[in-house]
Formats: C-alpha cells, sequence, structure tokens
C-alpha cells in the first residue's frame, strides 16, 4: 500500500535520479568534444572546420549541466532541457 505522502518523495527521487544521469550523460559527450582525438577528426569529417564550434558547444553543455543542477528558476531549466 502507497501512502499519500511517499508519491511525491517517489516522484522527486525519481527526478533526481533522471536528472543525474542525463547531466553525467552530457558531461561525458562534453569532455569527450574536447579531449578525445576520434571525437575531435569526427567533427572535422561532418564539416565542422573550425574547433571553435566544438569548444562553444563543449561550454555551452557544460553551462547547461550546470542550470540543471543549480537551484535556479524553473523556467531556466526549462530553456536548459530545450537547448539540450
Amino acid at each position: 500500500m502507497v501512502k499519500p505522502g511517499s508519491t511525491s518523495k517517489a516522484k522527486t527521487i525519481a527526478y533526481w535520479a533522471v536528472t543525474a544521469t542525463f547531466c553525467s550523460l552530457i558531461s561525458f559527450t562534453a569532455y569527450a568534444e574536447m579531449r578525445y582525438p576520434d571525437v575531435v577528426q569526427e567533427f572535422t569529417r561532418l564539416g565542422f572546420s573550425a574547433a571553435y564550434f566544438r569548444e562553444e558547444l563543449s561550454w555551452a553543455k557544460v553551462i547547461g549541466v550546470v542550470v540543471l543542477l543549480a537551484p535556479v528558476p524553473a523556467r531556466l531549466k526549462e530553456w536548459a532541457y530545450a537547448g539540450f
């Protein structure tokens, strides 16, 4: 039997579990775009010859992860999710 107050706690736990998983995956892709030569070569193969696009994309991902994990207004979190 589920208690009335436990549903909110279960939702909160589920939210943070999914958010933490999502943020860790996005953080890894930002790190990979900056550090792994294979990823750099793939960006070049796709036609993004300038390194600045890859770097800006990585920093945007890092900022988005910080926004998702920080206690900021919900509107900012919406825009971070939309950006991803």
